[in-house]
């Protein structure tokens, strides 16, 4: 005869305990599977936040039902108080470890998302998910050993002075790697972004990684700058806010030719190589100017806009082309 539950049960205990622990379980894991499933439909307007914490959840609150499920069944059963002790630091150790588990599923679920809203940060995401676990599995054994009653302070002590040692050791890498998390936050410059930083080094952006950002110059070669450098510089980013820029070109002529006539030149000619010259912008219109005058020459200047910062030298040296033969036709002279 076993006494389980309030109830008087005709079986030895050894068979009826580890039943009512079993049924208790499943009850508690159906009962938690339920609810959620529940609370989850319910949400009409579901948000990629809410899709990872349901993703993330699920399974952990399942098993906390089970778990609770289990306490309960053992809770009811007749046990003595070492036996209630051990029961209750059971508990502890496998709560300790269902936390370290949500813990880890977050992370893998926060990186996994970071590198879908942004591919850049992609190669960040891997160092993120180490560091987040050492903290996560450190934070846990902790846990488990105050659970079984070992003193941990000691061991924080040491942990802590192995970590200033190992920061120190790194402060460089980790500098880029802040560094870098602070350029996928803050957004100065993107993968095909055309950037100039201010000891002269400009190129289009390859690649922001964990540790350095590539440049491709205009030679075909790559320039790798450090992150801590790139972000501590003054950049230029002629993609932003759009990449068009506006491209002036100068021009000098001898001063007996009529300045309207020269600038009607200017514009013909712009208006002209629109058509021929897919980088070069008829919105805004070209437009050219007057720009004062010495003894015997007279400035004159061509605005125009193309679509990014690389094509710019193309363009120009087509204009140039065209309105220098178009001056030798007309017989206006360029000061030389």
């Amino acid at each position: 005869m076993a006494e389980a539950l309030g109830l008087s049960i005709p079986l030895p205990l050894v068979i009826v305990g580890p039943v009512i622990v079993v049924v208790m379980a499943g009850l508690g894991w159906a009962i938690a599977r339920v609810l959620f499933a529940i609370i989850a439909s319910s949400l009409k307007a579901r948000s990629s936040t809410t899709e990872i914490a349901i993703e993330v959840l699920q399974a952990p609150i399942a098993v906390t039902g089970g778990l609770i499920g289990v306490w309960l069944g053992l809770r009811g059963l007749p046990l003595s108080v070492e036996a209630v002790h051990d029961v209750n630091r059971g508990w502890i150790i496998v709560a300790t470890l269902l936390l370290v588990s949500v813990a880890l599923r977050s992370l893998n679920a926060l990186t996994k998302g970071i590198a879908e809203w942004s591919p850049n940060l992609g190669p960040s995401t891997g160092m993120i998910r180490v560091i987040g676990r050492i903290a996560i599995l450190s934070l846990g054994g902790v846990m488990l050993l105050q659970s079984f009653g070992i003193a941990v302070e000691p061991l924080i002590a040491s942990l802590g002075i192995g970590s200033l040692a190992v920061a120190l050791a790194l402060r460089d890498t980790l500098s880029n790697f802040f560094a870098g998390l602070y350029l996928h936050a803050d957004h100065p410059l993107r993968v095909g972004h055309y950037v100039r930083i201010e000891n002269g080094e400009e190129g289009v952006v390859l690649q922001i990684g964990w540790r350095s950002t590539r440049l491709r110059n205009l030679s075909n070669n790559v320039v790798v700058v450090p992150n801590e450098k790139l972000a501590q510089s003054i950049m230029t980013n002629f993609d932003l806010p759009n990449p068009t820029v506006a491209l002036s070109i100068p021009f000098q002529t001898s001063g007996d030719v009529d300045p309207s006539r020269v600038l009607a030149i200017l514009r013909e000619e712009a208006k002209g190589a629109v058509q021929g010259l897919p980088e070069l912008l008829a919105d805004p219109a070209p437009a050219a100017s007057f720009g004062g005058f010495g003894e015997n020459w007279v400035n004159y200047s061509l605005t125009c806009s193309v679509r990014s910062y690389t094509t710019q030298a193309g363009v120009r040296s087509e204009l140039q082309r065209r309105i220098f033969e178009r001056f030798l036709r007309e017989g206006i002279r360029l000061r030389g």
